[in-house]
């Protein structure tokens, strides 16, 4: 599977804004949420197809975790995740 560079930039990103937010501008932090949003776009879309077929695997776990730290106000967690992941493919 190839990685766009896009997809890790927008989650480097999304850990900037965050960061940023997190020391000094509280709004930045949701700016964060679209940046991680597109970064893991296509985590979503393999676990919506795999769940159609009744399976899951790896991009489920992923897509889970990251809409779970983000619901929990977990935004740095969530891009590192992404970007960890990213890197690893």
């Amino acid at each position: 599977m190839h990685v766009p560079k896009q997809e890790i930039s927008f989650g480097l990103g999304a850990m900037v804004l965050s960061t940023l937010g997190f020391f000094y501008w509280p709004l930045l932090t949701l700016a964060s949420i679209p940046l991680i949003i597109l970064a893991s776009l296509d985590f979503f879309k393999e676990t919506y197809f795999q769940l159609k077929q009744g399976k899951s695997n790896v991009s489920t776990i992923m897509s889970l975790t990251v809409i779970g730290c983000v619901v929990l106000g977990y935004y740095f967690i969530a891009a590192l995740n992404i970007v960890i992941i990213k890197a690893a493919v």
